[in-house]
């Protein structure tokens, strides 16, 4: 494996519960990607499949992500509201939210790559702890209760990764 330049928010744990969701081929879209690290470990893991990572890098810049990249990496420069604006329509295994952290931007990532997701696809979603990360609470109860879609993990850590799927 390649080494991973800067780090992965996600503890070990939380990891696993991602790749388990993961199939080997299958297709993972990242929104908020940072450094590109969780994505770069992921894509080691699968190398057979497609990782599309999402970030409007506010406040940074993509160095680490491009440091990091593999073949079946590919980078979008912007959010989760302009890929749905743009009509972009492949679909998707697993969603991974990692972005915003407030709650108006945690909610409209949640609601634009919803209809992405495949029948029986995952989607996770970090930082769902009501001391730090509020927004994200909310939005992830708010987007819960008006999908249909339903908490069925929570890892135990600090960073809480909740995940959810649709009946």
């Amino acid at each position: 494996m390649l080494e991973i330049a800067g780090q992965s928010k996600v503890s070990a744990e939380q990891f696993n519960a991602i790749a388990d969701a993961m199939p080997p081929t299958g297709r993972l879209l990242e929104v908020g990607t940072f450094h590109g690290a969780t994505a770069a470990m992921l894509a080691d893991m699968f190398p057979s499949a497609t990782i599309i990572s999402i970030d409007n890098f506010s406040g940074a810049t993509a160095e680490n992500y491009i440091k990091n990249r593999r073949p079946n990496m590919h980078l979008i420069i912007g959010t989760a509201g302009h890929l749905a604006k743009s009509g972009y329509t492949a679909k998707f295994d697993v969603i991974f939210i990692d972005a915003m952290h407030k709650y108006p931007d945690c909610l409209d990532d949640l609601r634009n790559t919803a209809p992405l997701l495949v029948p029986g696809g995952v989607i996770f979603a970090h930082d769902y702890d009501k001391k730090r990360y509020p927004g994200v609470v909310q939005s992830i109860d708010e987007f819960c209760a008006e999908s249909g879609f339903s908490i069925v993990n929570l890892t135990d850590t600090d960073s809480s990764l909740v995940e959810m799927r649709h009946p």
